[in-house]
């Protein structure tokens, strides 16, 4: 839980996504990597979140926004995906400039 305190505390608009989404939510799924889709311009303060969980980003911010996507890493393995918009099942479009809600 500390992990997820300091990544909401960070001010990154940071949504985790994937499967370990569900297992969070308590439902039975199996799987150990961690999904994250962040706004492109919160690569800075969500790295900084990270870091003091001795979590290394693979790219620097500038070549994560070229590329949308790098991988922090030590034991544990968070892909994180980088995008100023994506757009849900829905058609709706979720951008950088809305700030996810947060499930307390």
């Amino acid at each position: 839980m500390a992990f997820f305190r300091s990544v909401q505390e960070s001010g990154a608009r940071a949504l985790l996504i994937g499967r370990r989404t569900l297992v969070l939510l308590g439902l039975p799924v199996l799987t150990s990597a961690y999904d994250y889709w962040i706004a492109a311009d919160d690569i800075a303060p969500f790295n900084a979140a990270c870091e003091a969980f001795d979590l290394v980003p693979t790219r620097t911010p500038d070549e994560a926004r070229r590329t949308v996507r790098y991988v922090l890493e030590n034991d544990e393995h968070i892909d994180v995906l980088v995008a100023r918009s994506a757009g849900t099942v829905e058609g709706r479009l979720v951008d950088q400039h809305r700030r996810p809600p947060i499930f307390d």
